[in-house]
């Protein structure tokens, strides 16, 4: 192996990760020394509305899309956003049925 591509597959990356990492874990902490910012909506909504409540409906948005204004006027983006994570759904599908295969097949051999 030349002197060259040596250099350039070991010495040149490890020094580019090591100051990768410094610069991020700088900007990291750059960004933790500002102060986080404070409620500015006025609390709103039912009496009986608890913390839990409120991070519940905000998660089951996403399943209500007539909740959302986007939704209502960009249906085309709501219906490629359904069929996007139903793909990614049928993925992660896919692969636990490998690996059952797997499992199954391959592991008492």
């Amino acid at each position: 192996m030349s002197e060259l591509l040596h250099f350039s597959e070991h010495t040149l990356q490890e020094v580019a990760l090591v100051i990768m990492a410094i610069v991020y874990s700088l900007r990291v902490r750059w960004l933790l020394s500002f102060k986080s910012g404070r409620e500015r909506q006025a609390p709103t909504g039912a009496p009986d509305t608890t913390r839990r409540k409120g991070i519940l409906y905000s998660w089951a948005t996403v399943a209500m899309p007539w909740t959302m204004e986007s939704t209502r006027t960009k249906g085309f983006f709501y219906a490629q956003f359904i069929i996007f994570h139903i793909g990614v759904l049928s993925c992660f599908h896919l692969l636990s049925l490998m690996y059952r295969l797997y499992l199954q097949i391959i592991q008492p051999l």
